[in-house]
């Protein structure tokens, strides 16, 4: 197969990139030679209109100016046109149909001096083209100058201080100082760039312009900031006054810079400089003259190398209190940080300090700082910031306007928020211990803002015996001085006091039965108990007659706190066993004679349960004393005594209520059968021996006595 040649993708590339660069860098030339064609067309175009004004002026001079040889006249753009000495045409688009286009004409002394006003406009906004570059109105002109047919005017002289027009130029800045700064400020340059102030000077003179060789002269002082009148300069010579050639021509223009700052080398000094300028031999070409002291201008320049003032105040909005700015320490109330800036003093009487550039006020953590403008006659501004919580550096810096800048930073440390603390290990049950309350404080927020705890952890130790489920940890503080109190939620319960011992039940009165209760006691009195774990510690039951015992016992309180309790004297007086009961008789069956019954009562415990009262029944079972009169009556007791026929009753009770009785019923006796026989024998004597003479039924005690049935 036969090998073909030809370009690769890549070698196609590099070709194209290659015509593109050329391209690129013969577009500008192709520019600059369009641009330079349009001009040389707009030169020609302007030159026909000048050629048509010449040949208009030839066939109608005496029309324009009579028969004088000076003066001045005019010829409108379209009467051109119409005596079809000139045609209208497009250049590059423009077209100079404008009835302020035309050509105004001064004769002086038989020579024509010609000014070509054209106008051009393209029909786009903003597309109007001066093509002669006379800025003045062609209309104004050919009303305001053109009719009197002579110029008496004198030259016009205009001068600008600095590019500011009628408002003094201010300060400077020197390259060659390097151990100090200079600034200059003015009304357009306020922010202190480093440029040597310029007099602008503008002559005009509308009929004839200017001869040549007309010149400016400037000459340059000092004053200083504290009074108000001229300092001697040893360099004031010529060297200090300059001269300097306006251009020829209708309206010149000239810019010259000017060094004044030698008299300003001192560091930190800031003054004044005044510089007299005036026009000197301006005169135009028919002899009118500029009057010198009409042109005379001062132009005022202002060295501002002093920093601004700053003061920082921090005020407590509740307090009233000034803290320093400066210390770092935390404040704990609202405070209103007060920025007071000046560029001025009391002592400069003449305002030659710059003031200050509003726009350079700048806080570094709060966007958007500005200063109060209240003051401003004298440049000193405030600015105010009312804080709640912040721990930041503030760094403040303001400039005048010249440049010269301070900068001071406060201090702030301003907490207002309070911490918030809790309470912990409160113990819900009864210790007999002390116990300690720690509380863990929190400062709100980020620690950035906060001043944070003074402690992280408080406790408050609780040593007397009390109740409570409200304890706390104390007071904790911030390190700005907030406080509150932990919660108040824990339980502490202390008791340190061992309980007493006491018994139920007991008592000195006899009883049959008896039950003690050995208790334990938890009073409260004299301070707060836990009360016993158990409210009988234990109960006996007596079931033998017994007046006192001992014990002891154990007793123990919620707390922890125990007691062994002895008693050697317990009051039982439990007795369950009756008093006894007996009897004898005696004198039965005498005739005569009363019975004799003997009642004996027994306590068969001996002196324990002695019997209480003793009692008979006469009658009835009524219970009455029997002697001494219801006295009481030691065991045993005994009671001997006659009766005759009746019922009786007896009763012993001993001192717990048991009882023992005896029921004796007393009759009378039969009489014997061998005293008395089967008849009545009339009675018995005394005795019962001799029988008399007695009833059936021998029943009479005289006969017969008693006997207990």
């Amino acid at each position: 197969m036969e090998d073909r040649k030809g370009f690769t993708l890549i070698e196609l590339l590099v070709a194209i990139t290659i015509i593109g660069i050329i391209m690129i860098m013969t577009l500008p030339a192709i520019h600059n030679l369009q641009r330079e064609n349009q001009e040389k067309k707009f030169d020609d175009y302007e030159r026909t209109v000048l050629e048509a004004a010449k040949v208009y002026e030839d066939q109608y001079e005496e029309d324009l100016f009579g028969r004088s040889d000076t003066g001045c006249a005019y010829i409108d753009f379209n009467s051109l046109v119409q005596k079809k000495l000139l045609s209208t045409t497009k250049i590059s688009g423009y077209e100079c149909k404008n009835n302020n286009n035309g050509i105004i004409i001064r004769k002086l002394k038989g020579t024509s001096y010609y000014e070509v006003y054209l106008t051009c406009d393209n029909g786009k906004p903003n597309g109007t083209k001066n093509l002669t570059g006379n800025n003045d109105n062609y209309n104004n002109i050919k009303t305001e100058h053109c009719n009197s047919g002579e110029d008496v005017d004198p030259p016009q002289l205009t001068i600008k201080c600095d590019g500011d027009g009628d408002e003094p130029a201010m300060g400077v800045q020197g390259d060659d100082f390097k151990d100090t700064k200079i600034y200059y400020y003015s009304v357009t340059n306020t922010r202190g760039q480093k440029k040597i102030p310029k007099l602008t000077a503008e002559i005009h003179d509308d009929i004839v312009g200017l001869e040549k060789n007309q010149y400016l002269t400037y000459e340059w002082k000092i004053y200083t900031d504290k009074r108000d009148q001229l300092e001697t300069n040893p360099d004031y010579t010529e060297k200090n006054r300059t001269t300097f050639n306006a251009k020829d021509g209708t309206t010149s223009r000239t810019e010259k810079n000017i060094r004044i700052i030698e008299a300003f080398k001192e560091k930190d000094k800031t003054g004044k400089a005044i510089v007299d300028i005036r026009g000197t031999n301006i005169v135009d070409r028919i002899g009118n003259k500029l009057d010198q002291e009409e042109s005379f201008k001062q132009c005022s320049y202002f060295y501002d190398n002093v920093k601004p003032e700053m003061e920082i105040k921090i005020t407590g909005n509740k307090t009233g209190t000034n803290y320093d700015p400066y210390s770092g320490d935390w404040i704990n109330e609202p405070i209103t940080t007060t920025v007071t800036v000046t560029d001025k003093t009391q002592n400069n009487t003449n305002n030659i300090y710059s003031g200050i550039d509003m726009t350079t006020f700048n806080n570094s953590n709060v966007g958007g700082a500005k200063l109060s403008e209240k003051d401003e006659a004298t440049a000193t501004h405030t600015y105010q910031l009312v804080d709640t919580n912040r721990k930041e550096d503030d760094e403040y810096t303001v400039c005048d306007k010249v440049g010269n800048c301070i900068s001071k930073t406060a201090l702030i440390r301003v907490d207002t928020i309070y911490p918030v603390c809790k309470s912990r290990d409160g113990d819900p049950n009864w210790r007999n211990k002390n116990i300690t309350i720690y509380g863990d404080c929190q400062d709100q927020g980020n620690p950035a803002h906060y001043s944070d705890c003074e402690q992280k952890v408080y406790n408050t130790l609780y040593s007397n015996e009390q109740s409570t489920n409200k304890a706390t940890a104390g007071k904790a503080c911030d390190n700005a001085g907030n406080c509150v109190i932990c919660s108040e939620d824990q339980p502490v319960h202390i008791d340190k006091t061992r309980p007493g011992c006491t018994t139920e039940g007991e008592s000195t009165e006899w009883a049959q039965s008896r039950t003690i209760k050995f208790n334990c006691e938890d009073p409260i009195s004299g301070g707060v108990r836990s009360n016993c774990t158990q409210t009988t510690s234990e109960t006996i039951t007596y079931t033998s007659t017994t007046k006192t015992t001992s014990k002891t016992w154990n007793v123990k309180d919620n707390a922890g706190n125990t007691r062994t309790c002895t008693k050697s004297k317990v009051n039982v007086y439990m007795d369950n066993t009756d008093p006894i009961c007996s009897h004898s008789v005696s004198g039965e069956n005498s005739p005569g004679n009363l019975v004799k019954i003997t009642f004996t009562c027994n306590e068969p415990d001996g002196e324990i349960g002695s019997v209480v009262t003793a009692h008979y029944v006469n009658g009835g079972f009524g219970d009455q004393p029997i002697s001494p009169g219801g006295g009481s009556f030691s065991s045993p007791y005994s009671l001997s005594r006659s009766y005759n026929e009746g019922a009786y009753g007896f009763i012993c009770r001993n001192k717990a209520g048991g009882v023992c009785t005896y029921a004796p019923e007393v009759e009378k006796s039969k009489c014997k059968s061998s005293c008395c026989g089967t008849h009545d024998c009339g009675g018995c004597d005394q005795n019962g021996n001799n029988c008399r003479q007695c009833p059936d039924t021998c029943t009479s005690s005289k006969c017969c006595g008693y006997h207990v049935k």
